[in-house]
């Protein structure tokens, strides 16, 4: 008996040992964190950096959202645009000028004001991460502890087809313009959620081929957001800025 109760836990021991722990599969946890983080409002920052045609241009945004509801204080070139979305519309206030721009959501698709009407969006296409998803190491974000990952996002028709939404048609600009991939560095924090991305991207623009790098930052998971419609008599046709941004995206 005795020799019995030896032998037992060795057999044990080495059944445990036979035993692997799964793989963790980092484009699992990607796609995931995309989910988590847009399921909840937050605070956004976001900056497009734009090389082109020997100039530099940076755009930088902050703001709060709640799905697609939000707000956001847009910076170019030292102009402010004030933008507030909710119901499907933009309103746009811009420089120097009263009342607000009323656009539809839909009908900004792939031009400048996209990634600030609903920068979520801008992490969409990483729902179609793959096998490509290394992870680099532990970093800190604003102070807290992250994950961070690094990885190219193929725009083939196989990984275009689970992106859905604004977003899809969107990335269809993209390939449009000649894109094939988006590499890119995303960052994970210990609830699961993405805080802060960075995509890097070449696009053709009116005839003039530009290099694109999009970084977005979410924190202060939660936060309030209460965004209402500028009154009627405030409200003015967008149609114009519309088209003078369609004409930009070629």
């Amino acid at each position: 008996m005795r020799r019995t109760l030896l032998v037992l836990p060795l057999v044990l021991a080495l059944a445990a040992c036979g035993k692997s722990s799964p793989k963790i599969d980092n484009a699992t946890v990607l796609r995931d964190s995309v989910t988590k983080a847009a399921a909840t409002s937050s605070k956004v920052d976001f900056t497009v950096a734009t090389a082109a045609a020997g100039q530099d241009v940076t755009t930088k945004g902050t703001g709060a959202f709640d799905g697609s509801t939000g707000e956001m204080s847009l910076t170019v070139a030292g102009q402010t645009v004030q933008e507030r979305i909710t119901g499907g519309v933009v309103y746009l206030q811009l420089p120097g000028q009263s009342g607000w721009y009323v656009v539809k959501l839909s009908d900004i698709v792939g031009t400048s004001f996209q990634a600030s009407s609903n920068p979520g969006d801008s992490a969409a296409f990483l729902l179609a991460a793959d096998k490509n998803v290394t992870k680099v190491g532990s970093e800190k974000v604003r102070g807290a502890s992250t994950t961070h990952y690094r990885g190219t996002v193929p725009l083939d028709a196989q990984h275009l087809a689970k992106i859905g939404g604004i977003a899809r048609n969107a990335i269809q600009k993209l390939v449009d313009s000649g894109t094939t991939a988006i590499p890119f560095d995303a960052w994970v924090d210990d609830k699961g959620r993405l805080v802060k991305m960075t995509e890097t991207v070449d696009v053709t623009v009116s005839a003039v081929r530009a290099h694109v790098v999009t970084t977005l930052e979410r924190y202060d998971f939660g936060t309030k957001v209460d965004v209402v419609a500028p009154p009627k008599d405030e409200q003015k046709d967008g149609s114009q800025i519309v088209a003078a941004l369609k004409s930009q995206t070629g």
